[in-house]
């Protein structure tokens, strides 16, 4: 998207009725810039971000304090815009939150109904609610190499995973506990 805009105008020797034009265009340009990203002119919360779009896969040189960063640049599983955030003390990747979930666990073999869930397509309980297969949705990971949290909440201990192919599985859960995990890829 390019935007007309002439930074000269209005000069100081030219009448208002003479640029106009150039005027009215440059509004309508910084007009159109700000309603990118932004709430627009004449409504409530004007100006605020109603989105933030990055267009260039960059990494900035560490801000002094109190400035800080956000940015993308290219993730490591893959070629993608990543979500970073940089100060003067350290890089996060924000962007690293691929799945996660909450359920409670069935005694039986079957559908498990999530309470919560982000990109996971289904979760089936099998071994009579001591193991759960988690089917994540297509491409929100690529490759097998990733970190998962899984935490039997009532118990308050860890749970055994492991991921292949897109699917998370859970063992040695309890029944009727509340189950929770994430899936973390860089």
């Amino acid at each position: 998207m390019a935007f007309t805009f002439d930074p000269n105008s209005p000069a100081a020797n030219q009448a208002p009725s003479t640029s106009q034009p150039i005027i009215q265009q440059n509004f309508s340009s910084t007009s159109s810039i700000l309603a990118v990203d932004h709430i627009t002119f004449n409504n409530d919360n004007g100006g605020k971000h109603s989105k933030v779009t990055f267009n260039v896969q960059s990494s900035p040189s560490s801000p002094s304090n109190p400035e800080a960063v956000a940015y993308t640049n290219v993730g490591s599983a893959d070629t993608n815009s990543a979500l970073y955030y940089i100060n003067a003390s350290t890089t996060v990747l924000l962007s690293c939150v691929k799945a996660f979930g909450v359920f409670t666990g069935i005694p039986t073999n079957g559908a498990v109904t999530l309470a919560n869930g982000y990109n996971v397509t289904s979760v089936t309980s099998s071994s009579f609610g001591q193991t759960y297969t988690i089917i994540l949705n297509t491409s929100c990971t690529t490759g097998n190499n990733v970190v998962v949290f899984a935490m039997n909440n009532n118990a308050g201990s860890t749970l055994n995973w492991s991921f292949v192919g897109g699917t998370l599985t859970i063992s040695n859960a309890r029944p009727l506990q509340v189950i929770s995990f994430i899936v973390l890829q860089a």
